[in-house]
């Protein structure tokens, strides 16, 4: 496929295309799989065997991460690990910014073009595999951030869509994690929290904000880092069996045991620099969500809230330095950037306790404008 559509000159870049074949007689129309992310590859579902009675499954790899061309950007895996004081501070964010720059810099020097990797490319590349394969129309299965890619898809080529399930939801403007939201989920745990028989606290977002706003500097001779705590249990409460962790630590360090404040704070080194294909995150995220008008730094962290939204700081808060945006990838249009309607049948399925992507974002945003 084209690596820039827009671009006549373009180079071609290779996708892998999987195509799991239904095993029974007569196939309805094909499911096509989007994977979350950005920054993850779309090449590894297993599909459940109840769909495949009935249906072709098929992956396309996600451009920047499958295929010929991976954006790996190991300056900022090194320089996410921040300061070595706080991962969330003005210096370790000036590193941040720097690198994202010397890697985009970099990419651009081995003859990659950042303007193509956008959500509207990948749209365009299940489009040259659905005519490929020679399907009339598909079905979308999708993920989180797939979820953007689905409704982008079905804005954009309605006729080639038979139905769209979501899971995660995930509308435009919702890369960024915002604090009052995640202040909000927390306060929705503390709620269900208060209501069990034996609480170990009587207010456990009251707890966590004391601590965030007041963390211990080591345990024993190993060293705290207040934003590495706060940004690896954010990504634990992305789910229900490690969010109960979460809050087993944060309560143990309210009754003077910080050792799993500790942990943290040396886990973040062996999870977050490997957690995403960061090139790959930048480009699908700052064309399709970042707003020159905020201040992410300061926005991200509010002086009153619990923990704020850590991993949006430490990457939105970085997509801005005193020389501009520093991942150089072109907006994609307006129209793409909001919540659109749609007539293609959807299904949307959330779970109540989703940090990643919280079911307000289906109920209140997404769902409104499905006819």
């Amino acid at each position: 496929v084209p690596e820039n559509r827009t671009d006549a000159e373009s180079r071609l870049i290779s996708l892998p295309i999987t195509r799991i074949r239904a095993t029974g007689e007569n196939p309805a129309e094909p499911i096509f799989y989007l994977e979350g992310g950005p920054g993850m590859s779309n090449m590894r579902a297993k599909p459940p065997v109840k769909l495949l009675e009935k249906h072709d499954f098929i992956m396309v790899g996600y451009r920047g991460v499958d295929g010929s061309v991976r954006l790996d950007c190991p300056e900022v895996a090194e320089a996410i690990k921040g300061d070595g004081i706080d991962v969330l501070s003005e210096a370790s964010q000036a590193g941040m910014s720097a690198a994202m720059r010397q890697c985009a810099a970099r990419l651009q020097s081995e003859g990659v073009d950042l303007d193509g990797y956008t959500i509207q490319e990948v749209i365009e590349d299940m489009e040259a595999a659905r005519n490929a394969l020679g399907y009339q129309q598909v079905n979308l299965f999708s993920n989180s951030y797939g979820t953007r890619v689905a409704q982008l898809y079905a804005n954009q080529h309605p006729e080639q869509i038979h139905r769209s399930i979501m899971i995660g939801v995930n509308p435009p403007g919702h890369f960024v994690w915002e604090p009052d939201m995640v202040d909000a989920q927390i306060g929705h745990y503390a709620q269900l929290y208060a209501e069990t028989e034996n609480p170990h606290t009587s207010d456990l977002a009251k707890m966590m904000s004391e601590i965030s706003h007041d963390m211990p500097k080591r345990w024993l001779f190993f060293k705290i880092d207040p934003g590495k705590v706060k940004s690896v249990s954010f990504a634990m409460l992305f789910h229900r069996n490690t969010a109960a962790m979460v809050f087993d630590t944060w309560l143990a360090a309210e009754n003077g045991d910080a050792s799993g404040l500790a942990l943290m704070s040396l886990a973040y080194d062996f999870i977050i620099p490997n957690m995403s294909v960061y090139g790959e995150f930048f480009s699908k995220g700052v064309s399709a969500d970042y707003d020159p008008s905020r201040d992410y730094f300061a926005d991200m962290e509010p002086p009153d809230s619990i923990i704020g939204a850590p991993m949006s700081k430490l990457i939105w808060g970085s997509a801005t330095d005193d020389a501009g945006v520093t991942w150089p990838t072109a907006l994609m249009p307006a129209e793409y950037r909001q919540v659109q309607s749609s007539e293609v049948e959807t299904l949307l399925v959330n779970g109540n306790v989703d940090f990643s992507t919280p079911v307000e974002y289906a109920s209140d945003a997404l769902l409104p404008k499905l006819k």
